[in-house]
């Protein structure tokens, strides 16, 4: 049973009983970002957030006029950071970029503002039907493409939300805050392009309006088990406060 509310210092606490020790135990986890004042270099403008996991992972800024904005209490007691919707981006570096060529699952806690247009939260997209993205529609609904696959769901913008995606072979799967698990097939053309947070591509391509407080990858497919799509839900839910369905 989970007995803490404290998702992010209890590492005294038994695998079983923390949040936090139990998504840095998943073996695929590769990094886990997080808006949190330890892991933040740059103050409240950061040009880089290292990883939870303790990885060589670096999620560091476009340039030095592409840094997002820490804003306290965006999710509940925590803070978030801020896209303006302009050029504001981070990259993955310090380790080889994944391959989402390979099966994967995305988690990101965020609230993306609806601005009319298509807007990308996460992306390693190459070309058309090649790569992966994830972020709005320009009608709002929540969206997740992989190759030729897509999903969308109805969001309502700047609502705070957990997006647990999946990629198999052939097979996309996503859900948002705890819903029916939607899926599609897909010609399963990911890419090893630079995983980005903010924007669909290099060169200012549909930017990402909202708020960041996590990002995870992992290197496998969650939706073959369950029980850990859920419990990051629930970390979600006991940590920000968002309703699940």
């Amino acid at each position: 049973m989970i007995t803490t509310n404290l998702p992010f210092a209890n590492t005294s606490l038994p695998v079983a009983s923390s949040f936090r020790e139990q998504i840095l135990s998943i073996p695929s986890l590769l990094f886990w970002f997080q808006v949190n004042t330890g892991l933040i270099t740059g103050g409240s403008t950061p040009s880089q957030l290292a990883d939870k996991k303790g990885s060589a992972a670096i999620l560091t800024q476009g340039t030095a006029n592409q840094r997002g904005t820490v804003q306290n209490n965006a999710f509940g007691q925590y803070p978030g950071l801020l896209f303006d919707g302009s050029n504001d981006e981070y990259l993955v570096s310090g380790i080889t970029s994944p391959d989402t060529n390979n099966d994967f699952s995305w988690c990101a806690i965020l609230a993306a503002e609806n601005v009319g247009a298509s807007t990308q939260f996460a992306s390693n997209f190459a070309a058309t039907n090649v790569g992966s993205f994830m972020g709005l529609t320009s009608t709002g609904q929540m969206r997740m493409r992989h190759g030729s696959g897509q999903l969308e769901t109805d969001y309502t913008s700047l609502s705070r939300a957990v997006v647990v995606i999946g990629k198999s072979a052939g097979v996309l799967r996503m859900r948002l805050n705890g819903g029916p698990t939607l899926s599609v097939g897909t010609n399963n053309a990911g890419s090893t392009s630079t995983l980005r947070i903010g924007r669909l591509s290099s060169g200012g391509a549909q930017p990402f309006k909202g708020l960041m407080s996590d990002f995870m990858h992992f290197n496998a497919d969650l939706f073959g088990d369950m029980s850990k799509v859920r419990m990051l839900e629930k970390f979600a839910a006991r940590a920000y406060g968002i309703s699940l369905a």
